[in-house]
């Protein structure tokens, strides 16, 4: 069976990534991946899976929600396999984690409540979806370009010379290759819903940050603070992740 996956956010940090990892596992990579910012394009998108007919489609870029609806419903109508990447920052208004898959989320506002609305919109003409919610994404080979970790403190050290961190601030976490085989590993092995994956259990941002300066060799200055208190940890043993 010739397996072919059809992936949006492939200008974004973590696509690309999935890509790589399924073309490991004998996946051709298919369609224009266009971008979508407007409604009435819509119909670029899906013209491009009709000429293509992929087997599993991966929407993990920004855009529409009516984009990201009318991509579970061809994949339905299609009966072609389809996972929607989100977030933990669905839970952005409350941060008193950690989550379980039943816990009842709260967005009302920003990035947090867009992804929650896109969720909504996947399952509401597609009961056979994925939709699965990452954390903060680490980059092992620490660019400082893409949206992950290293940038966010390289963005730090650029302004105030220094690292300055929670150490009462708890993020879901994983590094961009372990996310990218877990959400392989879910796909393969386990049938459609509601999935999480995370690697940190229980290090708060500053631990992060030293363990990643002692890792990687690098000589940053990293101070702690104790002001700022939240726990965004996803807590799903079904699809286990190692980290630091």
């Amino acid at each position: 069976m010739d397996l072919t996956a059809y992936l949006t956010g492939m200008t974004g940090t973590v696509a690309p990534v999935l890509a790589t990892t399924l073309i490991k596992h004998s996946y051709r990579i298919v369609g224009k991946h266009h971008r979508i910012e407007k409604d009435e394009d819509i119909l670029f998108s899906l013209d491009d899976l009709n000429s293509t007919q992929p087997t599993i489609i991966f929407h993990l870029a920004l855009g529409p929600i009516a984009w990201t609806k009318a991509l579970a419903l061809w994949a339905h109508q299609h009966q072609t396999m389809f996972v929607y990447v989100s977030t933990a920052s669905v839970y952005d208004d409350q941060g008193n984690g950690p989550y379980t898959i039943d816990a009842p989320v709260y967005a009302k506002q920003g990035y947090g409540l867009y992804k929650f609305q896109c969720e909504q919109a996947v399952k509401e003409v597609n009961p056979l979806a994925y939709i699965v919610r990452i954390g903060w994404q680490i980059d092992p080979l620490c660019s400082e370009t893409s949206n992950n970790m290293f940038r966010f403190f390289a963005d730090q050290i650029r302004t105030q010379a220094k690292i300055v961190v929670s150490n009462q601030f708890f993020p879901s976490s994983s590094f961009l290759p372990d996310t990218t085989a877990a959400i392989y590993q879910m796909i393969k092995s386990h049938s459609p819903g509601l999935y999480f994956i995370n690697g940190n259990l229980h290090l708060s941002l500053y631990e992060i940050a030293v363990r990643l300066n002692q890792k990687y060799q690098r000589s940053w200055v990293i101070e702690k603070f104790d002001n700022f208190k939240r726990n965004d940890l996803l807590i799903d043993p079904r699809l286990p992740v190692s980290f630091l």
